[in-house]
């Protein structure tokens, strides 16, 4: 210890010479406001360098091992002289505690297993670590250069190198079991010893290290500034050397250190003649809308439209000629994805348009499996489903039931496999031709080809009407109107010689957007509108500003301005707009083939989807159309038919419309694929339009 203090003494007759030269700068310079003097701490990762093959003393088990990391903490006193306009010379000195495992093994060995008498020797794993802890003396000298003055958090780089002299050091080996977790030492009767330990103070040799790095100063106050620092420091002399073999610290350097500032002074109002110089800031936030008045709250508002789409289910699942498989246009899931089907995730909610409802209503349609199936797992678990499976009986087909019967049987296996509905809730029954399907005996060779067609199907029916109800799908339609934020700073000074920076954060998160200037800012800034990410998230409950200006000679300000965030909604019905008519569209599916008489779940949808929602002024246009089979003289007034079944239940409607399109032409198209025998049946329906004058186009 006594060669270690007379090791210091050189330095600390140094220091005093410095602390001097820092008094008599305080007392005569007063323009900065700073004391030379700080006060530092540091943290330091440290990176042993080389290997230790060998310490004087250390016990020869751990002779080869490599070292492996450690840390170090230090309190310094600083002193800062400034040399040029830039230019900082920096001395300072400390103590420094360091500690660093030099080597680390695991051992396979002997322990007891247990600490009572019966206790047992057996084979245990242990882990040795051999640690090197110093107490030294830190003394540093190093140089510093200001990037940019005129910003607020000063950056700057330095460079220089350090000196640590040991005043106590320590080596230990401790060791500690691993396994088994019961394990302990014979002799301790613990998981942990300590094996070696000594002092190697007097073989620890004064090791210097160069450092560079960058940092900046934060926050700044009326007493003192924060200032931060991180730099690379590189050995120059080994700690121990031994025979050739060397012991250095590389490492990673965090500083942090108090600059205290002298008070201000209070000027001597007595002197007429001396000018008194003054920079102050102001900051004031408000929010505009549509219009162009400014408000000191900024309302977010949110609309939710609300609307709703109708797509009928089609009963049917149609097979190729002589086959009992499952078509792949009709989706088949496995176990696991039946458990996360929605139907709503296969129609595209944006689409309105005419063929975009006939592409949702097939993609719908061709899910009818698992739409049925989630129903009667979920949400009717008492509905009983007929499963009835039937031919064409044409050629390989004729009086072949069996086929009718294994594709009844097909659906069954689905619905029992993928959707786990009980076999007792599915009935199969097996025919010929289907009682409601079309004609096969027309004297048109395309006619007939489309009746055996339709012929080839499994016809579902539940005890439970809802089991094959049609899909209904209601869309949610977000608005979002945000307003635009104002800045109005206002930077008062007696000269042009600062610059200014206004940052824009929300509560509790950091600064998103930056202004900065020379001279006076301007008296308003529009910020962007979607600052702070506003969606009316109650967490966000307000806008913060600041506004900071610098003088080139080191006086600061700021001032911070809030303005409070508020959400307003409001919901109203989802309209598809053309121009200033709002438009629905709703589809009258599966009439029987070559009948026009409303069934119950067309009848359904008028009454729970389309008349609720007329006002006096709406206009209804029906369309009716037909398959292609058939004279298109008969589809023709078969349409019309359907149209006027249909028009009975709009009774009152003032503004009504009516057009029988039958089986269509090149310029009124039906909506669906007559090769399809589900698109033949699709398309006989009728289409009914809504339309609704919106004012203004709203």
């Amino acid at each position: 210890m006594t060669s270690a203090l007379s090791r210091c003494m050189p330095v600390g007759i140094l220091w005093i010479l410095l602390s001097s030269r820092a008094l008599a700068v305080s007392q005569s310079d007063d323009s900065t406001g700073r004391c030379p003097f700080s006060i530092g701490l540091s943290g330091r990762y440290l990176n042993p360098r080389s290997t230790l093959a060998a310490f004087p003393g250390i016990p020869t088990c751990c002779d080869l091992l490599s070292p492996t990391q450690g840390w170090a903490g230090s309190l310094l006193g600083e002193y800062s002289l400034p040399i040029l306009d830039d230019i900082d010379i920096e001395a300072a000195i400390g103590l420094t505690s360091a500690s660093a495992t030099l080597a680390a093994s695991s051992f396979v060995g002997y322990a007891l297993d247990g600490t009572d008498e019966s206790a047992k020797v057996v084979r245990a794993e242990s882990e040795t670590l051999v640690e090197l802890s110093s107490l030294s003396l830190e003394m540093r000298l190093q140089g510093s250069l200001q990037l940019d003055r005129s910003t607020t958090y000063q950056p700057h780089a330095f460079g220089g190198f350090s000196l640590n002299t040991a005043i106590e050091s320590s080596l230990q080996q401790r060791e500690r079991l691993l396994s088994p977790s019961s394990a302990v030492f014979e002799d301790t009767r613990t998981k942990t010893r300590l094996a070696y330990s000594e002092s190697v103070t007097s073989q620890l040799r004064p090791w210097m290290t160069i450092n560079a790095g960058l940092g900046f100063t934060p926050l700044h106050g009326q007493r003192f500034d924060v200032r931060t620092r991180l730099s690379a420091e590189l050995p120059v002399t080994d700690i121990v050397s031994d025979e050739g073999k060397g012991l250095a610290y590389g490492l990673v350097r965090l500083d942090v250190s108090i600059l205290l500032k002298r008070p201000s002074a209070v000027a001597d109002p007595s002197p007429p003649f001396v000018r008194q110089r003054y920079l102050a800031s102001e900051l004031t936030l408000r929010a505009r809308s549509d219009d162009t008045s400014l408000r000191d709250t900024a309302v977010i508002e949110i609309t939710n439209a609300l609307g709703t789409r109708v797509y009928s289910l089609l009963p049917f699942v149609f097979f190729s000629q002589g086959s009992s498989e499952l078509d792949s246009r009709y989706s088949q899931l496995t176990s696991t994805q039946a458990n996360t089907y929605r139907p709503t995730t296969m129609v595209a909610l944006a689409d309105t348009s005419s063929e975009g409802d006939t592409r949702a209503t097939l993609e719908l349609y061709y899910n009818l499996l698992n739409i049925v199936g989630q129903r009667m797992r979920v949400e009717y678990p008492d509905a009983v489903l007929t499963i009835a499976g039937y031919g064409n009986n044409q050629g390989e087909e004729r009086n072949s039931t069996q086929l009718s019967q294994r594709r009844a049987m097909a659906v069954r296996e689905y619905l029992h496999t993928i959707w786990q509905i009980d076999s007792a809730r599915l009935v199969v029954t097996a025919g010929l031709l289907s009682p409601t399907a079309a004609s096969t005996t027309m004297s048109d060779a395309q006619d007939r080809a489309d009746g055996h067609q339709e012929n080839r199907r499994v016809e579902l029916e539940s005890t439970v009407a809802e089991v094959l109800d049609p899909v209904v799908i209601t869309d949610t339609l977000q608005t979002v109107l945000r307003p635009s934020l104002i800045a109005l700073p206002t930077v008062t000074s007696d000269s042009s010689d600062f610059s200014w920076r206004l940052l824009t954060q929300c509560a509790g998160e950091s600064h998103v957007e930056g202004l900065a200037g020379t001279g006076s800012p301007l008296p308003r800034y529009i910020l962007d509108s979607a600052v702070c990410s506003l969606t009316g998230i109650s967490s966000k409950s307000e806008i913060t500003a600041v506004l900071s200006a610098i003088s080139d000679d080191g006086r600061y300000t700021a001032d911070t301005a809030r303005l409070p965030i508020k959400t307003e909604y409001r919901s109203t019905i989802l309209r598809r707009t053309d121009d200033d008519t709002a438009r629905y569209r709703y589809r009258l599916t599966q009439f029987q083939y070559n009948d026009q008489k409303l069934l119950s779940a067309q009848s359904s949808i008028i009454q729970r989807y389309i008349t609720p929602m007329l006002p006096d002024n709406a206009t209804v246009q029906i369309f009716g159309y037909t398959d292609r089979k058939g004279p298109s003289e008969l589809n023709q007034k078969l349409a019309a038919d359907r149209v006027r079944e249909s028009r009975q239940s709009f009774v009152g409607i003032r503004n009504l419309t009516t057009l029988a399109v039958g089986e269509g032409d090149s310029v009124t198209r039906p909506p669906f694929d007559n090769t399809l025998p589900e698109g033949r049946l699709y398309n006989r329906t009728v289409e009914i339009k809504v339309l609704i004058p919106t004012p203004s186009g709203k």
